[in-house]
């Protein structure tokens, strides 16, 4: 195997580990909730959430006056802004 090709192979590879662990760092509590859905009964589902509510930052901005603003601040704060 050439050594450019070694070079590359080696990169993707670091790349691909920093950017899962960062994904892990960032999405960690998320991932883990989703991980512990449980159907307790039939249509009865319990899932344990470990981490930051966002409740605080929540009322810091003002709360919310509709569905619609309560929808949007979960959806920021769950994806850290990303979508």
């Amino acid at each position: 195997m050439s050594r450019r090709v070694r070079y590359t192979l080696v990169t993707v590879l670091l790349l691909l580990v920093v950017l899962t662990a960062a994904g892990y760092f960032m999405f960690g509590d998320q991932i883990q909730a989703v991980n512990s859905i449980r159907e307790i009964a039939d249509g009865v589902f319990y899932l344990e959430y470990r981490g930051d509510y966002g409740v605080a930052d929540f009322l810091e901005q003002g709360g919310a006056a509709s569905d619609a603003e309560l929808t949007a601040f979960l959806t920021k704060f769950f994806t850290k802004g990303l979508y």
